[in-house]
């Protein structure tokens, strides 16, 4: 729920679920429900841009930063803009490299991979293999959202961040679309073609 510096609306949304800490859950209760919950991201919530920059500081460390404008010109001079070296965890070389061989596989042609769908619907359309080639992670949620009426509404969230090349990311891309709620709607679907697309 941290803002990311880059005064954007909505930008400081996300942090945990305001049930999931709360004092009054007992023990047991928050094993069975939250401790689990949490292993496979759900109770966590987070905007595209605090997802891009987990990401981002994860595979190239704290020193890169999520920006909107790199540098500026005026009157043919570029000036770089500083460089905000934020706080954050700092991932040991073969926990990143374990976390970049996952997602490789996720989008593989492993039947229970859940990014088969696009691996697959890249093959049959342009011939291309790009297992080893992007890695990435699905994701798909439900969340609720203010309409424009000012009424609150559930939707899915289909959502996929993905990067490449896999063997040294360089280019990260992250893709959130939201659908009605009695949607079948699935991120590796839904969310992952245009992103492995861009």
């Amino acid at each position: 729920g941290q803002t990311l510096g880059l005064k954007l609306p909505h930008e400081s949304f996300g942090g945990n679920h305001r049930n999931s800490f709360n004092p009054k859950t007992k023990l047991r209760g928050f094993r069975a429900n939250s401790a689990i919950s949490f292993s496979f991201g759900y109770e966590m919530m987070a905007t595209a841009m605090q997802i891009s920059r987990a990401y981002l500081r994860m595979f190239r460390g704290l020193g890169a930063d999520l920006r909107l404008v790199k540098a500026l010109e005026m009157d043919g001079v570029r000036h770089d803009l500083p460089v905000n070296v934020g706080a954050g965890p700092h991932y040991r070389p073969e926990v990143v490299d374990a976390v970049r061989r996952a997602m490789i596989d996720v989008v593989s042609n492993d039947e229970h991979a859940t990014g088969s769908y696009v691996h697959r619907q890249v093959l049959k359309k342009k011939g291309i293999d790009i297992h080893g080639l992007i890695g990435g992670k699905t994701g798909t949620a439900e969340s609720s959202v203010r309409t424009y009426e000012g009424k609150k509404a559930k939707v899915r969230n289909a959502s996929f961040v993905g990067f490449l090349p896999a063997d040294k990311p360089r280019w990260l891309a992250v893709c959130v679309l939201q659908n009605d709620v009695s949607a079948h709607f699935y991120g590796g679907r839904y969310a992952a073609p245009p992103a492995v697309e861009l």
